[in-house]
């Protein structure tokens, strides 16, 4: 049986595990606790009990390395399974923006999909693992403007 899941994990110096629970923002659906603070804020991906890659969310713009806010991308790091890594972004209940590694071999690292969104308000990133145009859900990622 194959599985599929969005695991918790945040970057940066405290993890969702060291935060109170009131702290640790919601649930990803399928039972993982998600950070919604930390920027970027990074999640790794797991298919068939491996780390396929990952979904990253900067809320603010870094003018150091020139992210501009409000952006999301998706990475494939895992070669040779044939599966790709997407992720889109939920405003207003449409699909705002897409962040997709499909047509490219892995490792590989789709460029950040940016936009303004209202500030302090939550959305969701409906996060999927795909091959040969078949999307297999993998979780949802809450994030914050």
């Amino acid at each position: 049986m194959r599985t599929v899941a969005l695991a918790a994990a945040v970057v940066g110096l405290w993890g969702a595990a060291a935060l109170p629970a009131a702290a640790q923002g919601g649930s990803d659906g399928l039972g993982q606790p998600i950070s919604a603070f930390a920027e970027p804020q990074r999640v790794p991906v797991i298919y068939d009990g491996a780390q396929r890659g990952y979904v990253e969310w900067q809320k603010d713009p870094d003018t150091a390395s020139g992210r501009k806010g409000d952006s999301i991308r998706v990475c494939d790091t895992y070669s040779g399974d044939g599966r790709g890594v997407e992720a889109r972004l939920i405003v207003n209940g449409v699909v705002d923006r897409v962040a997709t590694t499909q047509g490219h071999n892995a490792p590989y690292c789709s460029p950040w999909k940016s936009g303004d969104l209202t500030e302090d308000k939550g959305y969701i990133a409906k996060v999927y693992t795909m091959s040969n145009n078949v999307f297999t859900f993998a979780g949802d990622m809450h994030v914050t403007a």
